[in-house]
């Protein structure tokens, strides 16, 4: 019933913009066009969905290595890591899972359909202008339907596009990061202008470490000092980009990515077991070409997105409990991805965006999936912002279609769904300082391939997995004295999860089925605050906070109905300072987790104790002639708290790192 009021509201939103196009009003919409970076709020206080983020220069300050280092500190966000530094790290919104968040890379639209979610563990912030996560979708005009249709979006921009639009004719960065565990990053970025209108780049990390962290393991009344084990990592990340400005601001950009792995997979923490012999190779390859032009008389925009991506693993695991001593395991997927983006500024009130996505995912090899699937799948969505005085609107329309094809099987199975939303907001100030907000949407996510086809694992005949998302919210942006700057918001959220996608034990194995309902209710806040007291003197201070309550829903009779979902835990808060100073930037962050459980069994044998970390960065900036060099050390984890965040799975005590950065 929702889901028909959110599409018949939808269509009233269309008919109050077109009746509107004439009204002479003084907002307006500024399409997508050249970013200028530099530090700024965490919060977007004035958007229509919440929007988070951090600049190159707030992550620098606060020693941020990883982006799964930054994007924890986000209120409503969650990162769950396996531990280490070759531990999958994979990121949720609001309680939902991983598999509903997208992951955008310069534009480059990231997907795995084998695995359904991003293993965000393999982008470092070398390079990295902006991190951004958006609840919803961004607010970005030119956007493709894969975004819409996702719950939210994790976005990472380079500094390319800003090279383009400089003065510079080459800019060369080298860095290099030592750490504790043997750590070794070396980085090396080059930009470089053929002419004035295009450019080109490439740049390549190597991570290296052993990660043979100690961590305290606790049996009964016996405490013991271990070593992690088999946590190496080896990791290759290279890079190379066009950029061309054609004439009528017609930009055309190429990125072709590579990624390679090779890590151990230490396990679970089980008593004294360190017999961990897994391991795990990883190539990732990525190839996608952009075209963005106006059209007619700049009131239309043209995005089309041309993209392939390749991925293939190798997994080892040595043991006599095998017949040839070792499982060996090898797989493969592909994907052809093509996406275009129309936008429209019908009047000075009312912009029109159309977006079309055609995907074609093959899993190519894989001992464990002998069905080989190949799915097609067609996303289209139809956007509508409509901004008049002190009110702002906008509605979305997502259309989903798939067909998949399995080994041995001619008959192809099909799907469709039509995902609507909605979000307004409303200036209860005339200087629209003070906004209130609402966002009702609703998502849709596929079963991954290892959740229909794997080994003794999948189960075909699951349910896609549905989510009405519920957003309410106050915001505030203003300055006390002209120097002390204020951004406040007050988001109170509901979540209701239909068919849910979980693991569950059956005949002594584990398999997938549809849950059933879960209904997550939360609250976030956030407030930054920033002053300058001189020209060299500075502080910037954000604080967030998260309850959250992510309940089963799904039948009266079990032991978990009404419980709290696992990993989930009920308080979280995160603070962070920033203090530059004539001489010195001193950063300091703090993030601290209530009591979670591994299992809906809310018992003392899979309970996860709370935890709090804090890290501070000094860094400090200087010219050696035309050069700039920037020094950095972080101590993380000051306490040494030792902690869980996957049950089993240790996370590193107190680490030092040390960069010094070199720009040409």
């Amino acid at each position: 019933m929702l889901r028909k009021n959110l599409v018949l509201f939808f269509l009233f939103l269309c008919a109050l913009s077109i009746d509107a196009q004439n009204d002479s009003i003084t907002t307006t919409y500024q399409l997508e066009g050249v970013k200028i970076y530099g530090s700024k709020q965490l919060v977007n206080a004035l958007s229509l969905q919440p929007i988070q983020s951090f600049d190159n220069q707030q992550m620098q300050q606060l020693g941020f290595h990883r982006i799964s280092d930054a994007v924890k500190y986000f209120a409503g966000v969650a990162v769950k890591d396996y531990g280490g530094l070759g531990g999958l790290k994979t990121i949720s919104l609001r309680g939902l899972s991983s598999h509903h968040t997208a992951v955008s890379y310069d534009g480059l639209v990231l997907s795995n359909l084998q695995a359904g979610q991003i293993d965000i563990g393999r982008f470092t912030t070398e390079g990295v202008t902006q991190t951004s996560v958006a609840l919803g979708h961004s607010s970005a005009l030119l956007q493709t339907a894969r975004h819409y249709a996702s719950a939210g979006v994790l976005m990472i921009e380079t500094d390319g596009k800003a090279f383009l639009y400089s003065n510079k004719h080459t800019s060369v960065n080298g860095s290099l990061t030592l750490g504790s565990f043997n750590y070794y990053q070396p980085a090396f970025r080059l930009w470089q202008k053929i002419n004035p209108t295009t450019s080109i780049g490439a740049n390549v990390t190597y991570i290296k470490s052993k990660g043979d962290y100690t961590f305290t393991l606790k049996n009964g009344s016996l405490t013991t000092k271990e070593k992690r084990q088999n946590d190496d990592i080896s990791s290759l990340n290279s890079e190379l980009n066009l950029f061309h400005l054609f004439k009528e601001g017609v930009l055309l950009q190429s990125k072709i990515n590579y990624y390679h792995s090779e890590r151990g997979l230490p396990g679970g923490v089980i008593l004294y077991n360190h017999d961990a012999k897994e391991r795990l190779w990883d190539d990732n390859f990525a190839f996608q070409t952009t075209l963005q032009m106006p059209l007619l008389d700049q009131r239309m925009q043209l995005k089309a997105i041309l993209n392939y991506s390749y991925a293939r693993n190798k997994y080892i695991d040595l043991g006599s409990q095998y017949p040839t001593g070792m499982l060996k395991e090898i797989n493969s997927q592909n994907e052809f991805y093509l996406s275009s983006a129309f936008a429209y500024t019908l009047s000075s009130a009312l912009t029109l965006s159309l977006s079309q996505d055609f995907s074609l995912n093959k899993l190519l090899e894989n001992a464990a999936i002998t069905a080989q699937p190949v799915r097609f799948t067609s996303l289209t969505a139809l956007n509508l912002k409509y901004y008049y005085k002190r009110f702002k609107g906008e509605g979305t329309l997502v259309s989903s279609f798939s067909s998949e094809k399995i080994k041995n099987n001619s008959s192809a199975l099909t799907r469709f769904n039509l995902s609507p939303s909605i979000a307004i907001s409303y200036a209860l100030l005339p200087n629209k300082g003070l906004l209130m907000r609402l966002m009702l949407k609703s998502c849709y996510r596929m079963p991954s391939f290892n959740e229909l086809y794997y080994l003794k694992f999948g189960n075909t005949k699951l349910r896609p997995e549905q989510a009405m998302m519920v957003n309410y919210g106050l915001t505030y942006k203003g300055s006390l004295f002209n120097k002390v700057k204020i951004e406040s918001t007050v988001d109170a959220y509901y979540n209701k999860v239909k068919d849910k996608l979980v693991a569950f034990p059956s005949l002594y194995v584990w398999k997938m089925v549809n849950f059933g309902k879960v209904n997550i209710y939360g609250l976030d806040l956030t407030t930054n605050v920033s002053c300058s007291l001189s020209k060299d003197f500075s502080l910037q201070g954000t604080l967030s906070y998260s309850l959250q309550q992510a309940l089963d829903r799904s039948d009266r009779t079990t032991y978990s109905f009404n419980k709290q979902l696992p990993y989930t835990p009920k308080h979280s808060a995160h603070c962070m300072l920033i203090a530059q100073l004539p001489w010195l930037s001193v950063g300091y962050s703090m993030s601290t987790n209530s009591e979670r459980y591994s299992m809906m069994q809310q018992t003392s044998e899979y309970r996860l104790a709370p935890f709090t970390e804090h890290s501070v960065t000094l860094s400090k900036d200087f010219m050696l002639k035309q050069a700039k060099m920037v020094c950095s050390l972080t101590l993380q984890n000051i306490t040494n708290q030792q902690y869980d965040i996957i049950k089993y799975y240790p996370m590193p005590g107190r680490q030092v790192r040390f960069t010094a950065s070199l720009t040409l």
